[in-house]
């Protein structure tokens, strides 16, 4: 069983690489785009929330399908010490997000 994917199969990863004045976390969003991204910080606790919203059509000579697949993840990571969370940081960069989070 993979620990990064929820029941609707819908996957997100995230990168912590902690630097000596900040946390950096990469969110890798397959199927999403970074502005579908919800990013929350509490206290010293990071929720990175994704809905994965792509539609699919078919057209063929009477009729039109369309479909869509929803999917939806949430990861929670608690980072060590004091965090300076007002001046937090989200970039978003086609399917990826970067959030800098300084160290107080």
């Amino acid at each position: 069983m993979d620990p990064f994917k929820n029941d609707t199969g819908y996957s997100l990863s995230l990168d912590v690489r902690e630097l000596k004045d900040r946390y950096e976390v990469r969110a890798y969003l397959p199927d999403a785009k970074a502005p579908d991204a919800n990013v929350k910080l509490e206290g010293n606790r990071l929720q990175v929330e994704v809905t994965n919203r792509p539609a699919a059509s078919q057209q063929s000579n009477n009729s039109m399908v369309q479909t869509e697949e929803w999917g939806h993840s949430t990861q929670v990571v608690e980072l060590p010490g004091k965090l300076n969370g007002s001046q937090m940081k989200v970039e978003h960069k086609n399917h990826e997000l970067l959030i800098t989070i300084p160290k107080a």
